[in-house]
């Protein structure tokens, strides 16, 4: 199997099972089989964690005098934190077009005001101007390098494959200006159902934006795409598990991390609101598929005008609709393992179908991606995986070799079935499982397990043996 590259790994602690002397019970305990050492993943709270980013901000008041640094806003801000985001993209109906030096002036106020509120910014170039020789901005690249809680620089949303040598260009500006921070070059970049807008196919657009692109970046880098999979009949998008699959390729090609946009708020004409199982199956299965972070789209109504303001967890006023609290539920749970889940290297991922056998199949039949798709036999602790219903296993390592396993529910809102995951383990006789916020160690009984999942559940689970 091929080596994979290591995200983001700090050396890590090392936990030996059993060593404190516990006994949890369960099975197959033998003194012929070593305790499993472990990474110690719970030393890692407070110090790694999934980025989450929410797009679109509510209106800000501005007084004179005060700037933006008033109580309603500061209120907004930390509603913001409170759902759990890391980072802000300073994006959507009341972005400020970063054409002039007072609208510059004005965005590092804003930045100031989320830094205090203990929330990071992206300052979003707006694509506008494209005929120009400097299609973003009326003099020089911006600078945002003196300001605490800049977490990076978005040129462009959704780009063409016409527009990669600009953007190349770009690069090699913001290389000067921040080199030696830790300021990120963002792009967004468009789903592989915008083929039609990628000219020559959506490898070749991949394939450009890291060779013109990504290839120029001196920080540390990052591929974004946005998929947006919630169907109005409660159906999801048949593409979707492939554009999370095709990121994570490009990513690992281009030695760079990844993040998926997902949908939290009507995104079209015709579209809905997706419901908080929906907003956990997009999240759980974006991990399987090796995602080091994710932004939701959008926080506040979005800025097209055909998407009622209401739709999206905050309105532009920065009223909390329904959906807030079900986005903010979502955030923490992912927030309660992503600790151990980064001290994982995403290995490749397995299928198990019932009514998503088309999506999953889309993935597997396409040879840019299907290296990808493994079987128990490629993990070094399981014998096989079978069950019921619609499930994705990402599998992964730690830096020590032990099997992790990220496990998604993939069923969708219209059949909202359940579904019962049951592992054949070599060796193994407990299961470390992280669901629904919680911890637990689980006997693993003559080698098998079952983990059952209700529509919208995943879970991190972690096999060990211990004497």
């Amino acid at each position: 199997m091929k080596k994979k590259r290591i995200f983001a790994l700090a050396s890590c602690f090392i936990l030996a099972v059993g060593a404190c002397g516990c006994n949890f019970g369960g099975g197959n305990a033998s003194d012929t089989i070593p305790d499993t050492t472990l990474v110690d993943y719970e030393s890692y709270k407070g110090k790694q964690n999934i980025t989450l980013t929410a797009w679109d901000f509510p209106q800000l008041e501005y007084l004179d005098g005060v700037g933006y640094d008033t109580p309603r806003n500061n209120a907004i801000i930390q509603d913001i934190v409170a759902a759990h985001f890391d980072v802000l993209n300073l994006t959507g109906t009341h972005s400020l077009y970063i054409n002039t030096a007072e609208n510059i002036q004005l965005t590092k106020e804003q930045i100031a005001l989320c830094n205090q509120n203990g929330l990071k910014s992206v300052v979003f170039g707006s694509n506008t101007g494209l005929d120009n020789e400097n299609i973003l901005f009326t003099d020089n690249y911006p600078d945002f390098s003196d300001c605490e809680g800049f977490y990076g620089f978005m040129p462009w949303d959704e780009p063409n494959v016409a527009n990669m040598n600009k953007l190349g260009l770009y690069a090699e500006q913001f290389n000067e200006i921040y080199r030696g921070t830790d300021a990120i070059y963002h792009v967004n970049l468009l789903p592989s159902y915008a083929a039609p807008f990628t000219s020559g196919g959506y490898d070749d657009y991949m394939t450009t934006y890291g060779e013109e692109v990504l290839s120029k970046v001196e920080g540390e880098k990052w591929m974004m795409v946005d998929s947006y999979p919630i169907n109005p009949d409660g159906t999801l998008f048949l593409n979707f598990l492939y554009d999370l699959i095709a990121l994570k390729t490009y990513s690992i090609k281009y030695d760079a991390k990844s993040q998926m946009s997902l949908m939290s708020t009507a995104t079209g004409p015709n579209l809905r609101s997706p419901i908080k199982e929906e907003i956990y199956t997009q999240a759980y299965a974006a991990l399987a598929m090796g995602m080091d972070g994710i932004a939701w789209y959008t926080y506040s109504t979005p800025r097209e005008p055909h998407i009622p303001d209401g739709s999206a967890p905050v309105k532009n006023d920065g009223t909390k609709t329904e959906h807030y609290d079900d986005l903010k539920e979502v955030n923490a749970t992912l927030k309660s393992f992503g600790h151990a889940y980064q001290c994982f290297d995403w290995q490749g991922v397995m299928f198990h179908s019932s009514k998503q056998t088309s999506a999953m199949n889309f993935v597997k039949r396409n040879t840019i991606v299907n290296e990808w798709v493994l079987t128990a036999e490629d993990t070094k602790s399981l014998e096989s995986v079978d069950g019921e219903g619609d499930f994705i296993i990402g599998v992964m390592k730690d830096e020590l070799g032990n099997d992790g396993f990220m496990v998604t529910n993939y069923s969708d809102k219209k059949n909202s079935a359940s579904a019962t995951v049951e592992f054949t383990f070599s060796n193994m006789n407990y299961l470390r499982v992280y669901k629904n916020g919680e911890i637990e160690d689980l006997p693993i009984v003559d080698n098998k397990i079952t983990l059952p999942l209700n529509y919208g559940e995943g879970a991190l689970v972690i096999p060990y043996y211990k004497n």
